[in-house]
């Protein structure tokens, strides 16, 4: 996360993960827009958003991801940099599609599992002990 950094918070502050999307990119400096309520499962919406805010780090579950990155508007995501997916399990063709949608730049993160597990321990691990 930097200074440009700009995030879509689009998850509930029920589920875990709003941690990340909304205070890691106010931590770095970066900007944070909010998507209307429900607005997570109105695709075309959740695709212009992203396009219109110029976001370069998107958070969500692969079975939405697979509906946002489907839209028109995710050709012109040419300022995505971060492209994370967690909360289920990421299958094979989302990284494909993401690739054929999105200008090139992206990176996809697969953040599932024991991956999540890993990944998370390590963040609190540097977060605390350093």
């Amino acid at each position: 996360m930097a200074e440009d950094t700009v995030s879509l918070l689009s998850i509930t502050i029920n589920f875990d993960l709003h941690v990340m999307q909304l205070f890691a990119p106010l931590y770095a400096g970066g900007k944070l827009v909010i998507s209307k309520p429900g607005g997570h499962m109105d695709p075309p919406y959740m695709a212009s958003l992203l396009e219109r805010h110029g976001v370069t780090f998107f958070l969500t579950v692969p079975s939405l991801a697979f509906q946002y990155y489907s839209q028109p508007a995710a050709k012109n995501l040419t300022k995505l940099r971060s492209a994370l997916h967690c909360g289920e399990p990421m299958p094979n063709e989302l990284p494909q599609l993401i690739y054929q949608q999105v200008p090139e730049g992206v990176v996809v993160f697969n953040n599932y599992g024991t991956c999540l597990l890993i990944a998370y321990a390590l963040k609190i691990l540097h977060f605390w002990l350093l």
